[in-house]
């Protein structure tokens, strides 16, 4: 057969408009596959990065529930604290409380002892007082105690004058150791009792040798003879 130039041409350019659509497809194609490798690739990386944040999150509740046990632990222990807490605070304000007391106690009982020392030092002063008077009151008995023994040494001397001169009269009137009462009896002198004087024979003299109210004088020790016992009386006479 003979085909027809334009037969052949047609199917020339049948052919060639086949085979660029071929071309054109198998490039598509191509593209595609390449694109199909790279969305795989994507899809493998996506899905590792899926995996992967899946883990981090399970990792992500695993320390939200231990940060709620330490959230709830912190609160048990944030509360205990605040217990404590309130605990220390009532313990400070009753020591406080105490130790406001004890203030007071010790201030009152400071007071109390500063009083006592003012009235121990007002009353050691009055003692100190009193022992420089008595001092000198002593000191002042102790002169005129001084003054009363020498004045009774001499009146002791005197009295001693007087007994023998009385002795001496005595002896010059031997009437005098008695006298004879109605019916004739001659008296006899008692102890302590002193005869008859004759007032031209002795002159009396009152003298004042009482000294101060406060001082005592010891009497005269008794003589063996009557005539001793006359001289206790005769201190007051010259």
């Amino acid at each position: 057969l003979m085909c027809s130039p334009y037969l052949t041409g047609s199917l020339g350019i049948m052919l060639l408009i086949v085979g660029f659509n071929y071309w054109s497809v198998s490039s598509q194609n191509y593209d595609l596959l390449v694109k199909i490798d790279e969305m795989q690739s994507q899809l493998r990386i996506g899905t590792d990065r899926i995996i992967d944040l899946e883990e981090s999150v399970q990792q992500c509740n695993k320390q939200m529930e231990e940060v709620n046990d330490k959230h709830v632990q912190a609160s048990e222990l944030n509360e205990k604290l605040n217990k404590e807490k309130e605990t220390l605070r009532e313990e400070v304000l009753q020591r406080k409380d105490s130790l406001k007391a004890s203030k007071k106690s010790h201030d009152d009982e400071l007071k109390r002892l500063t009083e006592e020392m003012e009235q121990l030092q007002s009353v050691k002063d009055n003692i100190m007082e009193k022992s420089e008077k008595l001092e000198d009151e002593l000191s002042t008995v102790k002169a005129a105690l001084l003054k009363a023994e020498n004045s009774l040494k001499s009146e002791s001397a005197k009295a001693a004058d007087l007994q023998g001169k009385l002795a001496e009269i005595l002896a010059a009137q031997p009437h005098a150791k008695g006298e004879k009462k109605g019916g004739g009896k001659s008296v006899e002198l008692g102890p302590g009792q002193l005869p008859d004087v004759d007032p031209d024979a002795v002159s009396v003299v009152k003298k004042d040798t009482l000294g101060k109210p406060a001082i005592k004088l010891d009497p005269l020790p008794p003589a063996d003879n009557p005539a001793a016992a006359d001289g206790e009386d005769a201190a007051d006479l010259k």
